[in-house]
């Protein structure tokens, strides 16, 4: 069932797992489960398991029937037939035709290219209706004009709007608004430094503005037509600069946005950025971008629910540097207990042993020399990532079951997590010699064999949580 999923939807191949776990070999048959201890085992939350689920159950061979949440009807005479229950099956009908009815005006009022005014004036039976002119149907993109007079209330406002837009240009229509301004504001927000843009040149430069501010800001330049919102990945939208903005953001045209900006915001902006001066001079194009390293990011890198509108308000709004982290439910190794190269390591029984461990250190060594993205420490790291760094420290599965508290299973799930996750890993560090010549020998003689038909025919003396950690950081 793993490889039925694509290779980069780690969350899903998680999530796959614990189910073929949770259902074993009750094959065919409904299987229940407390959607809450899954998220706990999977120290994940459960909104982005859910939608793990939800993909995984396009897959033909899994069925999926969410927990209940609504109305029920609840018989109270069991021993009545059906046929003598007092039902008025012509009602139930003509209510639900009713309630379709209404959903079919919802939808087609959000997806009508007639104006929205006259669809509502029409639903009423206003006999006075008429279009509107100010809808995004009716092209009512706010109207402004270019002006020769200069305040400072405008050029405050303008270079507001200059930032907002370099910002918008520089993400190239891949973050929603509100990971462009926490940019902008210059938030220290984990999922901001993951992407790339504190190393952005429009980094911080209205964090004198509130996060909020800043997202009035950018919602304000969309219904200028300054900005366009489109959705790449359903219900995601981004955000990335319209043509239209070229000439603004280039310095060609200057424009009182005083006269159609919310006054809220413009009052803002003028107490905030009163002895800023727009750009009046023509720019050539920004050539700064979101680093390579960081503008191929998949869903599964980010969360769920989490890409595009996902920051949240930083705690001080005054703050210029301040940010909102994602929290990180996953346990955490104090740090009186971490491995240090000073740990002490099981005293080998003899020279044999002696040259496995000094071998395997090397190897640990060299692992962990070439991994240039290694997290700091210090920071707050999911509980895969600790076990990770046991094992990088030389400690054994049994030493690492009695400092983490951790089953054996558990164990191999974080070293499969971290190797899903770029991480280096090797089999050496959880199974001997034996373990692994029995494996591959195992592999050997299945050539060309799906690994799920691998796992139901295994011998004795091999796991399952061996073998897919052989195929993971050994055979592929």
């Amino acid at each position: 069932m793993i490889d039925m999923l694509p290779r980069d939807a780690a969350t899903q191949r998680t999530v796959m797992r614990e189910l073929e776990r949770v259902v074993g070999s009750c094959r065919n048959e409904m299987v229940m489960f407390q959607p809450k201890y899954m998220a706990e085992r999977l120290e994940m939350k459960w909104e982005s398991v859910n939608r793990a689920i939800r993909e995984i159950t396009k897959l033909e061979p899994v069925t999926y029937v969410p927990p209940f949440r609504g109305r029920a009807i609840h018989m109270k005479c069991r021993d009545k037939p059906f046929a003598q229950l007092d039902i008025d099956f012509a009602e139930l009908a003509r209510r639900q035709k009713a309630e379709m009815e209404k959903l079919q005006t919802v939808i087609k009022l959000s997806t009508t290219k007639r104006c929205r005014q006259l669809e509502i004036l029409e639903y009423f039976g206003d006999p006075d209706r008429r279009r509107c002119g100010n809808c995004d149907n009716c092209g009512g993109f706010k109207k402004l004009t270019t002006s020769d007079t200069r305040s400072e209330d405008a050029d405050a406002c303008l270079y507001a709007a200059q930032v907002a837009l370099s910002g918008a240009a520089r993400t190239h229509g891949r973050l929603g608004k509100n990971l462009v301004a926490s940019m902008l504001k210059g938030s220290t927000a984990k999922k901001v430094s993951q992407l790339g843009l504190n190393r952005l040149s429009t980094f911080g430069l209205l964090s004198k503005l509130r996060q909020s501010d800043i997202v009035s800001l950018l919602e304000f330049l969309t219904q200028c037509g300054f900005i366009e919102q489109f959705e790449t990945t359903k219900f995601r939208p981004t955000i990335r600069m319209a043509d239209a903005a070229k000439d603004i953001l280039a310095g060609d045209r200057y424009i009182d946005l005083t006269q159609s900006m919310p006054p809220s915001l413009v009052k803002e902006i003028v107490r905030r950025l009163s002895d800023k001066q727009p750009f009046l001079t023509v720019a050539s194009e920004p050539t700064d971008e979101i680093p390579e390293s960081d503008s191929d990011v998949s869903d599964s890198d980010v969360s769920e629910s989490d890409f595009c509108e996902s920051a949240e308000e930083p705690l001080d709004a005054t703050d210029a540097t301040s940010g909102s982290e994602e929290p990180v439910e996953d346990a955490e190794v104090p740090s009186n207990t971490l491995p240090s190269a000073e740990s002490p390591q099981e005293e080998p029984t003899d020279e044999s042993d002696k040259e496995v461990n000094d071998a395997r250190t090397a190897t640990i060594d060299s692992a962990v020399e070439h991994r240039v993205d290694l997290p700091e420490v210090e920071d707050i790291q999911p509980s895969f990532y600790w076990t990770w760094r046991l094992l990088t420290q030389g400690y054994r599965p049994r030493h690492i079951q009695q400092v983490r508290n951790l089953d054996q299973s558990t164990i191999f799930s974080h070293a499969l997590r971290a190797a899903e996750s770029n991480m280096p890993m090797k089999a050496q560090w959880l199974m001997d010699e034996s373990q692994i010549a029995a494996v591959e020998s195992f592999v050997a003689s299945h050539p060309n064999q799906r690994p799920a038909s691998m796992l139901s025919n295994l011998p004795e003396g091999i796991s399952a949580d061996q073998l897919l950690l052989y195929l993971k950081v050994e055979k592929a």
